[in-house]
């Protein structure tokens, strides 16, 4: 190989690990979005769930057609179920938390009332910290 194929060579192979780099140093988006399918009927109740860590921040924001009963419960390790957030929820609602224990939290809708037909909840959450 010549001087100046090595040195091309040598050229790429740093652009490349600079690119790699600044890659991994740009945080990626951690955003997440759940649809929860809601039927008809009164009653009914979806709910999705996940692992937060003491100390981690969960930002969320609901979206619903209809008005649900919501929540976010968590089941501690110890027992029993907290409710960090629950209200009726019409249209829109955002939240933010920081976990005071570790463990599974769930997001949870039900039908106040009987609806003509199924819809979507949708929630967009982002965990931090931690």
């Amino acid at each position: 190989m010549n001087v100046l194929a090595t040195i091309a060579s040598r050229r790429g192979l740093v652009s490349s690990l600079l690119a790699v780099a600044a890659a991994c140093a740009r945080p990626a988006s951690a955003v997440e979005t759940v649809q929860m399918p809601m039927q008809a009927h009164r009653g009914y109740f979806s709910e999705h769930c996940f692992v937060l860590s003491q100390g981690q921040r969960l930002a969320y924001e609901v979206h619903t057609p209809h008005a649900v009963d919501f929540n976010l419960h968590h089941h501690p390790a110890e027992g029993g179920t907290v409710f960090p957030d629950r209200l009726r929820l019409a249209a829109r609602h955002a939240n933010e938390i920081v976990a005071e224990s570790g463990g599974v939290y769930c997001f949870q809708a039900a039908n106040p009332e009987d609806r003509g037909q199924g819809y979507v909840l949708t929630v967009s959450y982002d965990v931090s910290g931690g």
